[in-house]
């Protein structure tokens, strides 16, 4: 399975699409659609990591941010950080992210011109689906979503809380 780099932040459903669609149609409006090198040229990097993912970068390109540095640490490393998270891409709209937690994440969809704005990935959703309480290596836990039934996978890793 691909290992993905997720910002910890997390988006409302829909949020970036709707904020995409504001940005084409309400201003620019001369094009249905619009590549990444025209959003960038329009607006400008950091407007747009403001507008479509809430994040002030506060610097005047993406590489000169505090941000981007802590993205290359969690590539160079492959560990989780104050900022971002390594996790499993399981499909184009989930990935699986195991620590002491394991979760699931929505992703934001990929397909849109305004999501390949940032090289990490976003998320709009996720659910704690089991406990690594026996520090399982990932391999095992990676295997063990593939091959157990949904419900089989959360009695044997915790999925559920007790009340």
């Amino acid at each position: 399975m691909e290992k993905i780099i997720v910002r910890k932040k997390m988006l409302f459903p829909g949020y970036v699409n709707s904020e995409y669609g504001r940005l084409v149609y309400g201003e620019i409006r001369s094009k249905r659609d619009c590549s990444k090198e025209e959003l960038i040229d329009h607006y400008g990097i950091a407007v747009l990591m403001e507008k479509l993912f809430g994040e002030n970068i506060g610097a005047a390109s993406l590489k000169a941010s505090t941000l981007y540095s802590s993205y290359v640490h969690t590539v160079n490393s492959q560990e989780d950080n104050n900022n971002f998270i390594v996790a499993y891409r399981w499909d184009e709209n989930f990935a699986v992210h195991i620590a002491d937690k394991i979760h699931l994440y929505r992703l934001v969809p990929y397909h849109y011109v305004c999501s390949t704005i940032a090289p990490w990935l976003y998320t709009e959703g996720s659910i704690c689906i089991g406990d690594n309480f026996c520090g399982e290596s990932h391999e095992t836990i990676i295997e063990s979503l593939c091959e157990l039934s949904f419900i089989d996978f959360l009695s044997g890793y915790r999925g559920y809380k007790y009340l």
